[in-house]
């Protein structure tokens, strides 16, 4: 399956010969038709690297939880990191 989200991305790439890799990975990324290390793949960059174009671009990272209570808990975890370590 992985194989065929990746054939598919760069068939897609050739189609769209005008963009730059890096645009047609946000595409795709922004689309949910691949994950963010996917995207940072196909543009030829570290995910973290990535990750920063896409905040300069004003792009909002997609993070999918379970349920809110989870995203809660996360919030927490976060935020206890941040506290310890000051």
């Amino acid at each position: 399956m992985t194989e065929t989200l990746i054939s598919d991305a760069l068939e897609k790439k050739k189609q769209n010969k005008k963009k730059s890799p890096l645009d047609v990975s946000i595409q795709l990324y922004q689309s949910g038709e691949i994950t963010l290390g996917r995207a940072s793949e196909l543009a030829g960059m570290h995910r973290f690297e990535f990750e920063s174009t896409l905040k300069e671009r004003g792009i909002s990272k997609v993070v999918d939880v379970d349920s809110a209570e989870k995203l809660k808990e996360g919030v927490s975890i976060i935020k206890s990191f941040y506290k310890d370590n000051r």
